[in-house]
């Protein structure tokens, strides 16, 4: 709901999700259909934790979207530029 009026503002909207839209091989095809209509191209994720976890979940591109785990143990709790 929140990407709609950031594109009729004229702004490129970023997208951060609780959940990873793809993991171990698997996708959400509900949220990648709104990240593919809007052509979202910059996605960030956390909730993945753990070294086991992390390895299932998918990152690099997919279908013009970057995809970054950011879960605070992932990235060693250290601040990260989202440009």
């Amino acid at each position: 709901m929140s990407i709609e009026p950031a594109v009729k503002a004229g702004y490129k909207p970023v997208v951060f999700l609780h959940y990873p839209p793809v993991y171990n091989g698997m996708e959400c095809t509900e949220i990648m259909d709104v990240l593919r209509e809007y052509e979202i191209e910059k996605c960030f994720y956390g909730h993945v934790h753990g070294g086991n976890a992390a390895k299932k979940a998918f990152v690099g591109e997919k279908d013009g979207i970057h995809f970054r785990l950011v879960a605070c143990d992932y990235v060693k709790f250290t601040p990260m530029s989202i440009k």
